[in-house]
């Protein structure tokens, strides 16, 4: 009887890791795909917002995000995480090392994908699902 709970247990535990097993392999799959086979996007924008998003916690081993917002000539605004920076970096310094700011007029380079269908079902007005979606490139500054 134990014999064939233990058969039952290592069985129900071997499925579990084949699907996170796929899961990882879809997902870089995935992220393969955004990144290389989408082609590049141009488009002449204006900065209209900046913020540093703190997305771990602490101050000393913090990662912060760069996150801009661009208007784009349609008249809509999307956002792109610009720059990651790790470790205990003010926000002051990393303001100076994006060297982009509110007001900024230029070319934006960008990848954008479609909606998948677990964005049309789950959450779809989220902005994380967005900024995951997008991915920033470049950012030209008219002179």
């Amino acid at each position: 009887m134990n014999n064939k709970k233990l058969k039952i247990f290592i069985i129900i535990v071997l499925f579990l890791f084949l699907i996170i097993f796929i899961g990882l392999i879809w997902s870089t799959i995935y992220g393969i795909k955004l990144y290389y086979f989408t082609p590049d996007q141009k488009e002449k924008v204006e900065i209209v917002g900046t913020r540093i998003e703190d997305s771990s916690g602490g101050e000393d081993g913090s990662t912060k995000s760069f996150i801009a917002a661009f208007k784009f000539p349609d008249g809509s605004v999307k956002e792109f995480n610009v720059r990651v920076f790790s470790g205990a970096v003010k926000a002051k310094k990393i303001y100076e090392l994006v060297n982009i700011k509110e007001g900024d007029v230029g070319i934006l380079t960008y990848k954008e994908r479609d909606k998948n269908i677990l964005e049309k079902f789950i959450e779809p007005d989220k902005e994380s699902w967005r900024l995951n979606r997008r991915k920033f490139v470049s950012f030209e500054k008219d002179s």
